[in-house]
């Protein structure tokens, strides 16, 4: 590859980040617009006990389900638990959580990323 093609590869490339930019400020506005939505829809549906809303536009439903979600675990409630798990034993709560945690996978990730002045 020579300098000139290099050259049109990377204004293509700042062309294409900026299009992006852009882009994901619109997703965004339309993710807040949607998540309101989403809040206002639950509301009514649950307060209301409706499980399940037929969409005449498209042949489609709009269904209300619930949900348990488990929070991701932090080092922090990791430790929590293993000291009250291992009671006095202090020493052996901070062993197992550094074990565990020292022995996650890691993964490299290579990319590229613009820095714009402001």
């Amino acid at each position: 590859m020579n300098k000139d093609e290099l050259v049109s590869n990377i204004k293509d490339w700042i062309t294409l980040d900026e299009e992006i930019k852009v882009l994901q400020r619109k997703i965004k506005e339309k993710r807040k617009e949607k998540k309101e939505n989403t809040e206002t829809l639950v509301r009514i549906m649950r307060d209301n006990e409706i499980d399940c809303f037929d969409l005449d536009s498209n042949g489609g439903k709009l269904i209300y389900t619930k949900q348990k979600i488990k929070k991701s675990l932090s080092k922090k409630h990791l430790m929590t638990c293993l000291t009250q798990y291992f009671k006095e034993d202090s020493h052996q709560a901070k062993e197992v959580s550094n074990f565990i945690l020292n022995t996650r996978e890691e993964n490299i990730k290579e990319n590229i990323r613009r820095k714009v002045k402001k």
